[in-house]
This record gives structure tokens, sequence and C-alpha cells, in this order.
């Protein structure tokens, strides 16, 4: 007759179990927004950068600070988007990479 310690003992094969996880990104709503999102972003900042620099070397004759606050607020814009958009873009590929399994060890676990 198996003692208390012993019934409450996990065996080998229910630590196996356990020691195993999985990420599930197949069919994830908030990770196609993390695509979409970091595409965007990262759209965004590159035609912001093309503008500015566009705005900057078309110069009137006289010089006029006002006609360049748009273009230096796009500027200033441009960068911290294009970085928002590689990180959300790294971390939707990343989170695939992550999450990838072989068919064939898929096809054993069934």
């Amino acid at each position: 007759m198996p003692t208390s310690t012993q019934r409450h003992r996990p065996t080998a094969r229910a630590l196996d179990d356990h020691a195993h996880f999985e990420i599930v990104v197949a069919g994830n709503p908030w990770l196609r927004a993390l695509w979409a999102v970091g595409g965007l972003a990262l759209a965004l900042a590159i035609a912001l950068t093309v503008y500015s620099e566009y705005a900057f070397s078309v110069a009137p004759g006289i010089y006029d600070p006002s006609t360049y606050v748009v273009p230096r607020i796009a500027q200033m814009l441009a960068l911290p988007l294009s970085i928002a958009g590689v990180v959300a873009l790294t971390a939707a590929a990343s989170l695939r990479i992550v999450a990838w399994r072989p068919s064939g060890a898929r096809d054993a676990e069934e």
C-alpha cells in the first residue's frame, strides 16, 4: 500500500508532460495587428522623411522660419516611428520563429 508521500510524488512521465509548452500564434488577431502596425509605422516614417527632405530642399527667396515648422515636425516624428515599426516587425517575426515547429514534429504528436 502506497504511503501519502508516494501518492503525491509526480512520476517521470508527469514531469515530462509539464516540461513542454507551446506558443501558438496561428490565427492570433493581435499578431496580425502587430504586423500591420509595424508596417504602417515604417511606411509612414519613410514618407515623412521623404516629405521633410523635399520641403527643406526647396528654399524660398527670403528665409521664413514658419515655412519650416511642418517639415521639422515631420522629420522629428520620422525617427520614433521608424524605431517603433522596426521593433513591432521584429517582435512579430520573433513570435513566428519561436512558434515554428517542423511538420514531422506535428505529425508525431497527433
